[in-house]
């Protein structure tokens, strides 16, 4: 186990969390400026490929309780000799998760308030604000037919990940499993001052998972290396 997680104390990884939401596949980015911005060096200066992902989760249960996050993976970023995902912005609505996302894997949560509202037509809106600002605000589609396969919520290269967090390199790979069905973002808007610039232009397809797990292994901490 790594010592770094020994020593958040609070909600030490290993993590097995339970809950529902919003998976948005993202056109590959034309222009970076934006994505850069809110991603730490020396990862911003890495060479990024393929698309991008934007989740909304409602966590029913978790190491720390129940709380909802929004999060953005701009792709895959090349870096340390290997290509993987990175969460570069992401925020939450209880401070326990910041506390315990950031000690135990390096990711970069911030506190935020979530308004989720169900919709007539059984779509569901979501307002994220920060400070008093709004972040983003996502309005999603009724649930449509279920994919085919089932089980594993995301592709095996998915798992990979890197996040850099105050002079460490954290890897590690979650593991999913839950059904996915088809559904429509019928509106995304963000604010480019405190989130990367997103809008419905740049989406590839939108899926909710109803029900699904989620394991949070115990992280390889160690140096940021050189490139």
């Amino acid at each position: 186990m790594s010592a770094r997680s020994t020593a958040a104390g609070e909600a030490p990884a290993p993590w097995s969390l339970r809950g529902r939401g919003y998976v948005v596949l993202l056109k590959p980015a034309a222009d970076t400026s934006s994505v850069r911005e809110f991603t730490p060096a020396p990862l911003a200066d890495a060479p990024l490929s393929g698309p991008g992902l934007l989740m909304y989760v409602d966590y029913a249960s978790s190491a720390v309780g129940r709380y909802r996050e929004l999060l953005y993976m701009p792709g895959r970023f090349r870096f340390g000799g290997e290509t993987r995902w990175s969460i570069t912005r992401i925020v939450v609505s209880t401070e326990a998760s910041v506390r315990a996302g950031r000690r135990n894997w390096g990711i970069p949560k911030e506190l935020a308030s979530f308004a989720v509202t169900t919709l007539d037509d059984g779509g569901e809106r979501i307002e994220v604000h920060q400070d008093g600002q709004m972040l983003a605000a996502l309005e999603f589609g009724r649930a449509g037919l279920r994919l085919p396969g089932g089980g594993a919520l995301l592709p095996r290269s998915l798992r990979a990940m890197v996040q850099v967090h105050e002079g460490h390199c954290y890897r590690y790979a979650p593991s999913a499993r839950g059904p996915l069905a088809w559904t429509r973002l019928r509106r995304l808007v963000t604010n480019a001052d405190r989130f990367p610039e997103l809008g419905p232009e740049q989406v590839l397809m939108a899926c909710a998972a109803p029900d699904f797990s989620l394991g949070f292994p115990v992280a390889s901490v160690s140096g940021i290396p050189d490139e």
